[in-house]
């Protein structure tokens, strides 16, 4: 098995564990565990332009990402906002939930632009950032908010990406160190307050200047 591949199936199994511990009840270990597999989505990527990407290798790593940045963050939301949210307003986030994993199998089959220096319709991952800073500060997770982003990642709309250099990136860092101080931070206090506005400011910039600069480059 090539280094990569079985990085990206580390991955899975990680999202796999932050599941059950979020079943089990322990959301904030399974938001944890999330960043995790988050961090090593990257490292798999560094490994395949090192080693030579595949098209298994690639699809595998998108089939996980829909699974890691998708399905389980969807399902840690109707977790956590079960306790406390009346039953009209629950149905909303399980509605929300169904139509992002629905989009997320979409996009996996329909809407590939890998080799484009955009992202088509706002990525899914800010959807996943949302609602695990929300967990993260204890913060209710906006309905309104998760059904812009839903409409947002629906539309063919074209989204500022980091573009390549050379067909190939330097090494990531920067989003390695944050993953990690992510999944190690204190949850509940001051600190991951400060991280969830951030988070929901940086989303919502993100959500029109993302748009506003790949049309001015066309």
């Amino acid at each position: 098995m090539r280094q990569a591949d079985a990085v990206t199936l580390l991955g899975a199994f990680t999202g796999s564990l932050a599941l059950a511990a979020g079943v089990y009840g322990d959301l904030w270990l399974a938001v944890r565990l999330l960043f995790i597999a988050y961090t090593l989505d990257v490292l798999d990527g560094v490994i395949a332009r090192r080693e030579g990407a595949t098209r298994e290798g690639f699809m595998l790593d998108r089939a996980v990402d829909r699974f890691t940045q998708v399905i389980v963050p969807s399902i840690l939301l109707l977790l956590y906002e079960a306790p406390q949210t009346p039953r009209l307003e629950y149905a909303l986030y399980a509605a929300y939930t169904a139509s992002l994993v629905t989009l997320g199998f979409y996009r996996l089959v329909y809407r590939r632009v890998e080799s484009l220096n955009y992202f088509s319709g706002l990525p899914l991952l800010t959807h996943a950032l949302v609602i695990l800073a929300g967990i993260m500060a204890l913060k209710n997770v906006s309905v309104l908010l998760l059904y812009y982003l839903l409409a947002l990642s629906l539309l063919p709309i074209s989204y500022y990406r980091r573009p390549s250099s050379g067909g190939k990136r330097s090494f990531p860092a920067s989003r390695i160190i944050g993953s990690l101080l992510l999944a190690v931070i204190p949850y509940g206090g001051l600190i991951a307050e400060l991280i969830y506005w951030l988070v929901i400011v940086g989303v919502l910039v993100y959500s029109i200047g993302g748009a506003l600069v790949i049309r001015r480059s066309m």
